[in-house]
């Protein structure tokens, strides 16, 4: 793997899930996936779009001396608070619809299939547990759980060949079995 290794605090569950999210576009890669970075650039534009009007009605507030008696200023303010409305809901709507614990998005090019990754971490037993949801495009979704403990070795390093194994094991899963 192309990724580092660093140590993880083995008693924070969300260091361990966001070392093993951090690991997953290698390891998909490994499994012969491609990501798709399209959502990605998506919120990424409406992240820029949104800076630069923040930037635009700061500019306008010192070239006005933030005047509300020019029409001009209160209008282009107007204007400016209301794109930048629309911006930011785009964004939180598109958050919400693609899923907040999305990780990982891509497709494999001999297979045609394409798979979305969430994730999340929960304790059961006071043990912490890697929860993660595998949905295919045709419409197939897996829910598993393994437990941080067979990921990371005693020194806090990942194991990103049993990860990598049992990601792989539940596509092989997904694609043996009929919905």
């Amino acid at each position: 793997m192309a990724h580092a290794q660093k140590k993880i605090d083995l008693y924070s569950a969300v260091s361990l899930r966001t070392e093993c999210d951090e690991n997953l576009g290698n390891i998909m890669e490994i499994l012969g996936y491609s990501q798709d970075f399209k959502l990605i650039d998506i919120k990424l534009a409406l992240g820029y779009a949104s800076v630069i009007i923040a930037a635009g009605l700061f500019k306008l507030e010192k070239t006005f001396n933030n005047d509300f008696h020019t029409t001009d200023y209160v209008s282009l303010t107007f204007l400016g608070v209301i794109a930048f409305a629309l911006l930011n809901t785009v964004s939180y709507i598109l958050g919400k619809l693609s899923g907040d614990n999305l990780k990982y998005a891509g497709s494999n090019s001999k297979t045609n299939k394409k798979v979305k990754i969430e994730t999340t971490s929960k304790f059961v037993n006071a043990i912490p547990e890697y929860q993660i949801k595998l949905s295919f495009d045709d419409s197939k979704t897996i829910e598993t759980k393994i437990e941080f403990t067979k990921l990371f070795n005693e020194d806090g390093f990942l194991q990103a060949e049993e990860l990598t194994k049992f990601l792989k094991y539940q596509i092989e899963v997904s694609s043996s079995s009929k919905q």
